[in-house]
């Protein structure tokens, strides 16, 4: 390849000298542009690598989203809703009974079974969020919201089935002490055990936190995805870069969607993803 340097000697110069000096700087010229292109090739290929990266890592963090909204919703379809409302008719029906002439004793039926563990694919999503992805505020606020809210559900899962076990080795326990254990009532000696209570009350709260942060949290990863695929195609104009490439992760939530799996967001819910400037598309209370 032949390169050409436009330059100015001094009128006094030989033309032998001139010719001399042509010979040498060609080469040098050359050297100098052709590191120059590669290097160029080496940052872009750089380029494609790291979006190539980043890509794969939203697809996987958007997949490992979906996984946590569906165990949320499972979970809390097979083991706390029933639970919960349950629980709620029998606080009401004893609450109905204090208030009363007390004519007979209340019997009520304990619900005793040991719960599941609960165990969300966290770490990996930390991973995934806070080292392979150009995550936004909203993204880091909402894995933040399914971190404490995920581990709100273990502990309370683990506190309930502490206290069942308890009363379980302790098995038969009074009526009236398993009321007030079961209850949180204050006792005659004017203590109140409300850890049972409290756990129920935790784990309605908290896997509703974990499925609604998982389901924004996926709808906004893969807007994160579909951006870095627009990016691939208008950066990347020729085949050979954007080979390799995959397609941008939706999140699909259709089994949640369509069994009425997904509660509705209150007042307070709303304010917060107001806050984040998003909108996750859940349903609202009273539509």
């Amino acid at each position: 390849m032949a390169y050409e340097l436009a330059y100015e000697l001094a009128p006094w110069v030989p033309p032998f000298v001139v010719g001399t000096l042509k010979i040498a700087v060609g080469p040098l010229a050359g050297a100098l542009v052709g590191a120059l292109t590669a290097q160029g090739i080496a940052k872009r290929n750089a380029d494609v690598q790291r979006q190539l990266d980043e890509l794969r890592a939203t697809n996987a963090a958007v997949s490992a989203a979906v996984s946590i909204a569906d165990l949320a919703a499972t979970f809390k379809d097979q083991q706390v809703r029933s639970m919960k409302e349950t629980y709620d008719k029998l606080s009401d029906a004893r609450d109905a009974w204090a208030a009363g002439p007390r004519a007979m004793p209340f019997h009520f039926q304990a619900d005793l079974e040991a719960l599941p563990a609960f165990r969300a694919a966290i770490p990996m999503l930390e991973k995934l969020i806070y080292e392979r992805i150009n995550s936004s505020g909203a993204v880091l606020a909402l894995f933040a919201l399914i971190a404490q809210s995920a581990a709100s559900v273990g502990d309370a899962v683990e506190l309930r089935n502490t206290i069942v076990d308890e009363l379980k080795a302790r098995s038969p326990v009074p009526p009236d002490e398993l009321a007030d254990i079961y209850f949180g009532l204050v006792t005659a000696q004017g203590h109140a055990d409300s850890r049972f209570r409290s756990a129920i009350e935790a784990l309605a709260s908290h896997v509703d936190g974990t499925l609604f942060g998982a389901y924004a949290l996926a709808k906004e990863l893969s807007k994160h995805a579909q951006s870095l695929a627009v990016t691939k195609a208008t950066r990347f104009r020729k085949p050979a870069q954007r080979k390799g490439f995959p397609q941008a992760a939706g999140a699909k939530f259709g089994p949640l969607e369509e069994g009425g799996l997904l509660p509705p967001l209150d007042a307070d819910w709303e304010k917060y993803f107001a806050a984040l400037k998003i909108d996750p598309g859940l349903p609202k209370q009273g539509t």
